[in-house]
């Protein structure tokens, strides 16, 4: 397995943690409305991991702005009256498995070329 494999299938292991963690947001939160919105996030995180899972580099370079995105956005909702029905380890999470596969995708996009 070469480094960019294994660097992709640890970036879809984070994302569908993230997607999953969405998806029973819905539930625990009392379907209320905030999570209700996590749930169609989820879905689509689960297609995206698809995705990454087969290496598909230009998703990745769209999944890493998501996921900044995604974990600066639950850190600004953790704690407030928005985000109050989703319980508080729900968001820290989402916010390490976003923040993880940021990670694994930095560390594959942009690492340098190996020269032999």
């Amino acid at each position: 397995m070469s480094i960019d494999q294994a660097g992709y299938r640890r970036a879809a292991q984070s994302l569908a943690v993230s997607a999953l963690l969405h998806l029973i947001a819905g539930p625990l939160s009392g379907w209320a409305d905030v999570g209700l919105l996590l749930v169609p996030v989820g879905v689509l995180y689960l297609l995206a991991t698809l995705g990454l899972q087969r290496g598909w580099r230009a998703l990745g370079f769209v999944v890493f702005p998501v996921m900044l995105g995604g974990s600066l956005i639950c850190y600004a909702a953790w704690g407030s009256q928005i985000a109050a029905p989703i319980p508080g380890w729900i968001i820290l999470g989402i916010i390490a498995a976003d923040l993880a596969c940021a990670a694994f995708l930095f560390r594959i996009l942009w690492r340098s070329p190996v020269t032999g």
